[in-house]
């Protein structure tokens, strides 16, 4: 859909304070319209111009609103007369002319630091309260048999959220390709796909398509899903695959890994955070075996990201998101600095 812009919902059916990270657009209310007359009255209505395609990647907005909740809100109201006389005065500023270059040293500590840097603007720390939302993302990668090729597995499933699950565009970025730009490789190769609720899609992609021989691959999806592959085939020893860890019928809001070795020798593979200060997992894990681990998301609120490597290969792979429960949650704690 190309960039996406902030919305606000103004509504007196639903309190403020809270964000709500699933993908709309402008055929979004009326879908809700579809939803609320037929909740409401029992009549079916259908807006016949709105596709098969936007209604699997656009939400209806009904994971906006939240049953009811008589406690107080504890809403930080701005000081709305402060606020007033601050935008009158503003008629009278001029233009701002303070701007300043610069230097090479001020970049790069951007570029080394950019969360903390004291040289560029950066997000009002904390957290708020999160909506629940339709999703239940996957992408897996593996080697073909003769290790000529890169296969990826993008899903969207519906077992969790069922006849509510979502649908989700995929992102895919081939790094360090073979290409115009710069000569002798280093140029990048971009796919978009969208999964509808339910299904799966399977890309290949060739390993010549790349500079050395070493795979770079990087899938991006809603609310912050991502994983990342980098290696080199000849290397590639564990298979890894994510699910989200049940108690019953219930998500408990952690993430299972599984981790199996599709190599000929013994391996010693880590599971290492990359954001949230959560301890290293290792396994030792012998040829042909799988083991899997549990990740406790409860103090980051469900978000993860991590990465999986062995002790004897530079291929790596890097997972992040958060685990949809069903549930409200916050906002990524990272993200708000509270980490």
């Amino acid at each position: 859909m190309g960039f996406r812009v902030p919305m606000v919902v103004a509504s007196p059916s639903t309190r403020g304070g809270w964000i709500n990270s699933q993908i709309f657009d402008h055929t979004s209310t009326l879908m809700f319209l579809e939803h609320f007359v037929q909740n409401k009255h029992g009549k079916k209505v259908m807006e016949e111009n709105i596709s098969a395609w936007r209604r699997s990647i656009s939400g209806d907005l009904t994971s906006v609103f939240r049953p009811y909740d008589a406690k107080d809100s504890g809403l930080n109201f701005l000081d709305r007369d402060k606020f007033v006389v601050t935008i009158q005065q503003a008629r009278d500023k001029e233009v701002p002319s303070n701007h300043r270059k610069l230097n090479p040293a001020q970049i790069a500590d951007i570029n080394g630091s950019l969360l903390h840097s004291q040289f560029t603007s950066h997000q009002e720390q904390g957290i708020r309260p999160s909506c629940s939302l339709p999703y239940e993302l996957y992408a897996e990668d593996r080697l073909s048999a003769d290790h000529t090729k890169f296969e990826l597995s993008m899903k969207a499933g519906n077992e969790v959220h069922g006849k509510s699950a979502a649908g989700a565009p995929f992102n895919v970025y081939l790094h360090n390709t073979n290409g115009s730009v710069p000569a002798g490789g280093g140029g990048m190769l971009v796919a978009t796909y969208a999964v509808k609720p339910g299904d799966t899609i399977d890309e290949e992609f060739s390993l010549s398509h790349f500079a050395d021989g070493r795979y770079a691959i990087d899938v991006h999806g809603p609310n912050g899903f991502y994983r990342s592959f980098t290696g080199d085939p000849l290397m590639h020893a564990v298979q890894v695959r994510t699910t989200y860890e049940r108690r019953g019928t219930l998500l408990t809001g952690n993430l299972q890994v599984h981790l199996r070795n599709i190599g000929e020798r013994l391996l010693a593979v880590a599971a290492r955070d990359t954001s949230y200060k959560t301890a290293t997992i290792t396994r030792t894990i012998a040829a042909g075996h799988e083991e899997s681990i549990v990740l406790n998301l409860k103090r980051s609120h469900g978000w993860y990201d991590f990465t999986v490597k062995t002790e004897s290969s530079e291929a790596e792979a890097r997972f992040a998101g958060r685990v949809e429960t069903g549930r409200p949650s916050f906002s990524d704690p990272f993200m708000g600095g509270v980490v």
